[in-house]
């Protein structure tokens, strides 16, 4: 038998994934992805069940949650773009790319 804590966090998931999947899709740029940043919302909801409000406000509650992440994850692939690119540039790769394209 499932605990009040779980039950509360199934109620939530089922009421709610197809919207945050929607969203969460609609802003990555992959399948792949778009389930990590959900499975990831979904996670910080499970260890935070305590304060994600009840009803219409749990819902806002997890559009803000993935929100977060996806900036996060955003902000993440920016610098790792810019650290490729200034080694690129370091190691005298880049000027070799930039002639062959």
């Amino acid at each position: 038998m499932p605990t009040a804590k779980e039950q509360r966090f199934i109620a939530l998931y089922e009421d709610t994934k197809a919207r945050i999947a929607a969203y969460v899709v609609r802003r990555t740029s992959s399948p792949g992805d778009a389930a990590d940043m959900v499975a990831e919302t979904y996670a910080v909801a499970w260890r935070r069940i305590e304060a994600v409000p009840q009803g219409h406000d749990g819902l806002l509650w997890l559009y803000v949650t993935a929100r977060q992440l996806l900036a996060n994850r955003s902000r993440r692939l920016r610098r790792d773009d810019a650290l490729i690119w200034r080694l690129a540039d370091e190691l005298g790769l880049l000027s070799d790319y930039v002639r062959a394209g």
